[in-house]
């Protein structure tokens, strides 16, 4: 089964490709264009468990230039961007060079941002290895590195020539890392599909048939692209839990490191808390999306100072001269707006979330 999605930015088709159990649609694009090199940003488990895969479906990957990358959130730094810079120079890659970023959210991210200024541009794809970087990190063309810590302070908007979405890779995941991505399905279903939340609040994450949840949240992303391509206003919504996630993440990356989409979902229960303290989200879908959230995840042991939080909230790239914004809900399934969020309410918001920790 193949699903076809595609979006544009600056009138260039952007095609996605979900396809549950061959390569046709890889080795058709490949075999359609003429690149003098293929360059392949892999990381140690993308080599070992996903490489093979496509190995079995398609022999002219064999011919690509493997740049081994480590997956860990500092690898999204200018300081690794030269040394990747540096081996592609000595590799003698040109415009008329393709890169393949293979992996999750960094090598989309990271690989989507080498591609994006190396020579002013060369072509990309993403494969996405996953839950997470399938339906948010290769979807909608932006690409970032980060900065002193600070999430994604760097980036561009570039599109990647395809995204190949192959659910069979999510058969290696580790529970956690495919749990992870539950933080970014529960803010799609929060901002925009109540359906979709009532779904993935009953029913638990089965990794054996994931192709429909995976269709469904890039329907919904793509949704806000379309109206918004360059992230100025309809588009930010997607960052629901984001400002307080990101500070989140950049707090625990110097102590013991968590994952993306777990700092999302906490970030979740921030804002939901903070969108009920400014009257849009009543008393009773705060407690549901603060249990549900929660109770998908093992955050035992979790503990964080929210003053040193807060000054990594500083430095979100949301904010403007009037302070902290945060994209905020007035219901399940319904966004609201971005909004000012003063000191004293994100701290408060933060002592919320360490109360139903500790439960």
């Amino acid at each position: 089964m193949i699903l076809e999605k595609s979006y544009k930015i600056n009138n260039e088709l952007v095609e996605v490709f979900i396809e549950s159990d061959d390569f046709n649609k890889l080795n058709a694009f490949l075999n359609s264009k003429n690149y003098h090199k293929i360059i392949l940003l892999a990381d140690e488990n993308t080599l070992k468990h996903c490489l093979p895969i496509i190995d079995q479906n398609y022999c002219m990957l064999h011919k690509a230039e493997i740049i081994e990358v480590d997956p860990q959130e500092s690898s999204k730094s200018l300081e690794y961007c030269v040394q990747i810079f540096n081996t592609l120079q000595e590799l003698q890659v040109n415009k008329d060079c393709l890169i393949v970023n293979l992996g999750g959210g960094v090598i989309c991210d990271l690989g989507g941002f080498i591609a994006s200024i190396y020579k002013r541009g060369i072509d990309c794809i993403h494969l996405p290895t996953t839950l997470l970087s399938m339906i948010d990190a290769s979807i909608g063309s932006k690409t970032a590195i980060n900065l002193n810590d600070q999430k994604n302070q760097i980036g561009s908007f570039y599109n990647a020539k395809a995204v190949f979405v192959h659910p069979i890779f999510l058969q290696s995941l580790s529970e956690r890392t495919l749990k992870s991505a539950f933080g970014e399905i529960l803010k799609y279903a929060l901002i925009h599909d109540i359906d979709l939340f009532d779904s993935i609040s009953k029913t638990p994450i089965n990794r054996t048939d994931l192709t429909e949840l995976i269709a469904t949240c890039i329907d919904i992303k793509i949704h806000f692209i379309e109206l918004d391509p360059f992230d100025q206003k309809e588009r930010r919504f997607l960052n629901f839990g984001h400002t307080i996630g990101h500070a989140l993440e950049a707090y625990f990356s110097s102590k013991t490191p968590i994952y993306h989409g777990e700092a999302v979902a906490l970030g979740i229960v921030s804002e939901a808390y903070l969108s009920n303290k400014l009257g849009k989200l009543n008393a009773e879908e705060l407690k549901l999306i603060t249990e549900t959230t929660l109770n998908k995840f093992n955050f035992k042991g979790v503990k964080f100072n929210a003053s040193g939080v807060y000054k990594h909230a500083l430095q979100d790239k949301k904010n403007d001269k009037t302070g902290i914004k945060c994209a905020l809900i007035k219901g399940i399934g319904i966004k609201d707006r971005l909004e000012t969020i003063n000191k004293e309410d994100l701290l408060e918001s933060l002592e919320y979330l360490k109360s139903m920790l500790d439960k």
